[in-house]
C-alpha cells in the first residue's frame, strides 16, 4: 500500500531523499488480501492490494480493491483469490479460533517455527518485499532522489538480538544491503543497559524508541552527505 501510495505522494512533493522504514516481520502482510483473516481482532474490514511475482516481474492483484462482503464470497468460491492469501491466513471461523489459549498457542508456534521460514531469503514474502524496494529505489534514482531503507526491529527482534547477538533477520538485511542503501538501527538499542520494554508503547515505538531510530537515520545521512 505504501508502494502504491508513493507514486501519488511523490507528485505532490519534491523530496531530496525518501526513507522507507519497515519491521521485516511485516513483510508477510504483503501476502494477505483480507486483513481480518490474518488478524481476526482487527477492526478494519477491508481488502487490500496483493503483489505477486510472475516470471520475476512484480504484478498486483485486487486493484481496485473489492468490498469486504464481495471478498468473503470470492474466497468461498474463487480459488484464484484464495491462493493470494499467505501462511498466516486461516479460513475457519468457529468458536475455537477465538479462544484465548488457541490464539496464544498459534502466536508462540508462529514466533518459533514459522518465523524461521519467513526470514529465509527465498520466502515469497521477502522476494516480493525486495522487488518493491528495488523498484522504489530505481524510481527515486532515476528522478535524482536519494532512497534508503531503514530497519525497524520489533520487541522480538531485540530480544533475539540480546540472546544471540544478532537479529533474526540478519541474512535478509545483508541481502538488502547489497542492493539498496540500508540504514541499520539495531546498534542504537545496544547503547546502554536499558530494558527492551522501555522502547515500546504496546507494539509500537514510544518516544525513546523513535529517538533511537531517528539517531540512526541522522548519523547515516550525515555520513552519506559528507
Amino acid at each position: 500500500q505504501a508502494y502504491l501510495r508513493f507514486f501519488q505522494v511523490i507528485q505532490d512533493h519534491d523530496p531530496d531523499w525518501v526513507i522507507l522504514g519497515l519491521p521485516l516481520e511485516n513483510m508477510e502482510r504483503n501476502l494477505n488480501v483480507f486483513r481480518p483473516l490474518a488478524n481476526p481482532a482487527t477492526r478494519i474490514p477491508f481488502s487490500k492490494p496483493r503483489f505477486y511475482l510472475q516470471n520475476d516481474t512484480l504484478m498486483v492483484h485486487n486493484v481496485p480493491c473489492i468490498s469486504a462482503t464481495e471478498m468473503l464470497k470470492k474466497m468461498a468460491n474463487d480459488g484464484i483469490v484464495r491462493r493470494f492469501e499467505g501462511a498466516m491466513t486461516n479460513y475457519r471461523s468457529d468458536f475455537w479460533d477465538n479462544a484465548y489459549l488457541v490464539r496464544l498457542g498459534r502466536s508462540v508456534h508462529w514466533h518459533f517455527a514459522h518465523r524461521d521460514d519467513l526470514y529465509q531469503p527465498e520466502s515469497e514474502g521477502f522476494r516480493i518485499t525486495l522487488h518493491i524496494l528495488q523498484q522504489l529505489n530505481s524510481t527515486c534514482r532515476e528522478s535524482g532522489i536519494g532512497f534508503s531503507f531503514v530497519e525497524l526491529p520489533t520487541r522480538f527482534d531485540l530480544r533475539y538480538d540480546k540472546w544471540l547477538a544478532t537479529p533474526p533477520y540478519a541474512a535478509l538485511a545483508d541481502t538488502i544491503h547489497h542492493k539498496i542503501d540500508y540504514i541499520r538501527t539495531i546498534h542504537e538499542f545496544r547503547l546502554e543497559d536499558q530494558t527492551i520494554d522501555a522502547y515500546f508503547m504496546q507494539t509500537h515505538y514510544n518516544r525513546t524508541g523513535n529517538q533511537r531510530i531517528a539517531n540512526a537515520i541522522i548519523n547515516h545521512l550525515e555520513a552519506q552527505l559528507q
